[in-house]
């Protein structure tokens, strides 16, 4: 008898395809559960002061209002 022939195709792949599915889903909840910086975008854990200065960088502020913002928010 071959070993494709007995019966591993049918349990066999089954139980691994079973695991598999069970991994993925423990993968998902965590990620639900545990969000990451990635998760959201990276936004939750940056300082006002962080995010003043990235768009500066990005160009979306002018030197003016970059130092009034910044002055504003070191006062606080």
């Amino acid at each position: 008898m071959h070993w494709w022939s007995s019966g591993f195709w049918q349990g066999g792949s089954s139980m691994i395809f079973g695991w598999i599915a069970l991994l993925i889903a423990i993968v998902f909840l965590v990620r639900l559960l545990w969000p990451t910086g990635a998760a959201t975008g990276g936004q939750g854990s940056e300082r006002p002061l962080d995010i003043l200065q990235r768009r500066y960088a990005q160009g979306e502020l002018g030197r003016e209002e970059y130092l009034r913002m910044r002055e504003d928010l070191m006062k606080h």
